[in-house]
């Protein structure tokens, strides 16, 4: 199983904003497009893959969403689809006590979870770093979990604590890349990978 962790700074942890203004509530049309390209493939869904949404903004963090491949029914690959299941479980966590969750729909799961407490239950762990080994030909486990920062990027406290816990670092190349496409690249490689063992 892949675990892909978006970790949304600012993204609202709660459902008062409108679906036609997600890049207003801490940019939540990048939560929507991380979801979409680590899930969706062509004509399916890849049900190996379990995405972790964890919002840290205003006005009840920590709120983490998490999208499970294997039980997905009824969303589209669409950013409307994504904002609006997205909103139903911010509605549904609003009363969440710490590490309680609640099912909101099939394969969509709403936490008052920290992305601390989300990377420590990771086996394999990697973020993605500029600095970090490159992609291209590592063996990385297909059961892995990938810390990926939003526009804001990997805050220094929580690299401290990535590298703590023994997470590694990687890149994906060269040059700055959008957050939403950093799955489908790493996605890819571990495709490879398993096309070649």
């Amino acid at each position: 199983m892949k675990e892909f962790i978006l970790d949304a700074l600012k993204a609202k942890t709660t459902p008062d904003f409108k679906l036609e203004h997600i890049f207003k509530a801490g940019k939540i049309d990048i939560a929507c497009q991380f979801v979409i390209s680590s899930l969706w493939i062509a004509k399916d869904v890849r049900r190996d893959v379990i995405v972790h949404l964890c919002f840290s903004g205003p006005s009840l963090p920590p709120k983490t969403i998490s999208f499970y491949g294997k039980d997905i029914q009824g969303l589209l690959p669409t950013e409307q689809s994504i904002a609006q299941a997205i909103k139903n479980a911010l509605t549904a966590g609003i009363k969440l006590n710490l590490e309680e969750e609640k099912q909101v729909s099939p394969g969509v799961i709403v936490a008052k979870r920290s992305v601390e407490k989300v990377m420590r239950n990771q086996k394999n762990l990697f973020y993605l770093h500029q600095n970090g080994t490159p992609i291209d030909g590592s063996k990385i486990p297909q059961n892995s979990g990938f810390v990926i920062g939003d526009y804001i990027g990997v805050p220094k406290n929580t690299e401290k604590l990535l590298k703590r816990i023994g997470a590694k670092s990687i890149s994906l190349g060269p040059k700055m890349i959008f957050a939403a496409h950093c799955p489908t690249i790493i996605n890819n490689e571990l495709d490879k990978n398993e096309s070649n063992n």
